[in-house]
């Protein structure tokens, strides 16, 4: 019978590789939204349709897959002309479907959750360029300011269930990052 039947549950090694690395993240993703960090990482695997053996070939561990959501997440962000606003509405809504994952970059040890600290601080950067530009923002607001300020916005949604947290610390950090007499 080779070469007949379905080919659709035949192992498409390599070929295959980049849609199962897709389909874990976004396993990943809906699963610590839905259970938190602590979901078993088979279930992933389970999810994304692949065996336990290419789950462990792209990611070592919840950490590593943790870390592939936020890089995910990062993308999203970069490259687009976002206010401040803008960014951190896009954050607190990245934190509320993402609270869990905030434990993968506390727990990484790879070096990982560096590099994305560093393409975090290069939006907030270009963000601060451009309103400074514009006068919608104090001079004096640096990118350590505003990182502390996606910090607190992320946290505070994530441990805040109350829908309006995420309006209420945004309109505290707008006020505070508004320029002054």
């Amino acid at each position: 019978m080779s070469g007949t039947g379905d080919t659709s549950k035949r192992n498409r090694g390599p070929a295959a590789a980049a849609e199962n690395r897709r389909a874990l993240i976004q396993a990943a993703r809906e699963l610590f939204a839905e259970r938190g960090f602590a979901v078993p990482f088979s279930a992933i695997a389970r999810r994304a349709g692949v065996g336990q053996a290419s789950l462990y070939r792209h990611f070592p561990d919840k950490v590593a897959i943790g870390i592939a959501v936020f890089d995910e997440n990062l993308a999203l962000l970069e490259g687009e002309h976002l206010r401040m606003r803008e960014f951190l509405e896009r954050i607190a809504d990245q934190a509320r479907a993402s609270t869990s994952l905030l434990e993968a970059l506390v727990a990484d040890r790879s070096g990982a959750a560096a590099e994305l600290q560093t393409r975090l601080r290069a939006i907030i950067g270009g963000i601060l360029d451009r309103e400074r530009a514009e006068g919608a923002l104090d001079a004096r607001v640096s990118v350590d300011d505003a990182v502390a300020a996606v910090s607190m916005v992320a946290f505070h949604v994530a441990a805040t269930p109350d829908e309006g947290a995420a309006a209420h610390a945004i309109g505290l950090i707008e006020r505070g990052l508004m320029p002054r007499p």
